[in-house]
């Protein structure tokens, strides 16, 4: 890979790191939608046992959408931690590249150097 592909590719990494710190925030507590009959209000006791079924039912599912929330914000943090890994290690490859490029640059000076010296 050349060293001009390298910052291009930096930036789409840094713009797909920025879209992803965007997070869609989903409320533990439950609301209207998650209980439209009000069982959740309701004393458990005075319920019927299609509503205490109901009732379970809509409970596993907000566990489930929590789950699934804090999953996608684990894994988010992950990729995010990743891509910030590559942008520091592609900077670390540039800066050894370059280091590259000058021992090759100062071999080649000096064998210019003993080529000279070997001929005088």
């Amino acid at each position: 890979e050349s060293h001009a592909q390298q910052p291009a590719r930096s930036a789409l990494l840094a713009a797909a790191m920025a879209q992803t710190t965007r997070t869609r925030h989903i409320s533990p507590l439950p609301d209207e939608a998650d209980d439209p009959q009000g069982l959740f209000s309701r004393d458990p006791t005075t319920l019927s046992a299609e509503e205490l079924k109901q009732l379970k039912k809509r409970k596993r599912l907000i566990k489930n959408r929590e789950s699934a929330q804090l999953s996608r914000q684990r894994k988010r943090i992950r990729l995010e931690t990743l891509q910030a890994e590559v942008l520091n290690l592609e900077g670390e490859n540039k800066g050894l590249h370059a280091r590259v490029d000058q021992l090759l640059e100062e071999n080649a000076a000096l064998k210019r150097k003993l080529a000279a010296f070997a001929a005088a």
